[in-house]
């Protein structure tokens, strides 16, 4: 069975706190898998390379309720 999508969520990337980026120049999504009791799933993702390992790295996700209905 199909989770309904209920939920949405982005991931966002920033190297100083104030300026946020998404999308798939930033994260790329790698999978997602139900957890077996109809309400939650699983996502996998990662940052997408290059990056320099002297430069700090803040990832952060935002959650939202996008139905209030049944």
């Amino acid at each position: 069975m199909r989770i309904p999508n209920r939920v949405g969520y982005e991931v966002a990337v920033s190297s100083d706190l104030v300026t946020w980026r998404t999308g798939t120049n930033y994260v790329e999504e790698l999978g997602a898998m139900p957890d077996g009791n109809n309400v939650t799933e699983t996502v996998t993702a990662r940052l997408v390379a290059p990056y320099s390992a002297s430069t700090n790295r803040f990832i952060t996700v935002l959650v939202w309720l996008r139905t209030t209905g049944p």
